[in-house]
C-alpha cells in the first residue's frame, strides 16, 4: 500500500459518516435564526455552525493528511 493512498482510503471509509454527522448536527440548529431571542438567533447558531464547519474541516481534510504523515 502506498502512503499517498492512505488519506483516500480513510476518506472512503469514514468520510460519508463524518459528513452526515456534521450535516445532521447543523440541520438540528438550522431553525435557531428564526427565534426571537438574541441568544438563540445569533450567539448559539453562530457558535454551533462554526464548530460544525471546524469539525468537518478537520475530519475530512486535516486528520487524514496528518495520519498519512504519521503512518510512514
Amino acid at each position: 500500500m502506498l502512503f499517498a493512498h492512505v488519506p483516500m482510503i480513510a476518506l472512503a471509509t469514514i468520510g460519508r459518516s463524518v459528513l452526515c454527522g456534521g450535516f445532521s448536527t447543523w440541520l438540528a440548529v438550522a431553525l435557531l435564526p428564526l427565534s426571537s431571542a438574541y441568544l438563540f438567533r445569533v450567539v448559539l447558531f453562530r457558535s454551533i455552525t462554526f464548530t460544525v464547519i471546524f469539525g468537518l474541516f478537520h475530519g475530512l481534510c486535516v486528520l487524514p493528511v496528518l495520519l498519512s504523515i504519521l503512518y510512514r
